[in-house]
This record gives structure tokens, C-alpha cells and sequence, in this order.
């Protein structure tokens, strides 16, 4: 294990899981913030991938969180509620 690594970035914490590093906990920070804590810390690859080449994980990632956030108004709209 490489030690523990620890990123507010939801997009990183999210390509990180889907890369099979396990996180370890969500740590709230304020209402809009996270921490996201994983056991071990990445590959330097690995990140440095992440910083230089992945244009496409992260439109692909920021499209899920639109679709989300798009759908809940939809819900909200339609049902009420929150």
C-alpha cells in the first residue's frame, strides 16, 4: 500500500473508482464540499494520465453529474419535494 490519498476533485474521486482504487470514506466539508479519502495512494501514472490526457473521462464524468442534477429538478418539478 502506498498510503492514504485524499481529494476534494468529485471528478478524480470518480475516475479513481472506476479505476478499482477503493475509497475509504466521504468526509463532508461544507454544504457543496467533500473530501473523498482513499486507502492507497494512486500510481503517479496514473494521475499524471488523469491530469494531461483525460479530456474525454471527464466530459464523460461531468455529463453523469448533469444528467443527475437535471433529472432531480425534473422530480422535483413533477412530485414536489425537496
Amino acid at each position: 500500500m502506498n498510503g492514504e490519498f485524499s481529494t476534494e476533485d468529485i471528478q478524480l474521486a470518480s475516475y479513481l473508482c472506476a479505476k478499482g482504487i477503493i475509497l475509504q470514506e466521504i468526509r463532508p466539508l461544507d454544504k457543496w464540499r467533500s473530501l473523498f479519502i482513499f486507502e492507497e495512494k494512486p500510481s503517479r501514472d496514473l494521475l499524471n494520465y488523469w491530469l494531461t490526457e483525460a479530456s474525454y473521462e471527464r466530459s464523460l464524468i461531468n455529463a453523469y453529474r448533469h444528467l443527475v442534477r437535471d433529472s432531480k429538478k425534473i422530480q422535483v418539478q413533477k412530485f414536489g419535494g425537496r
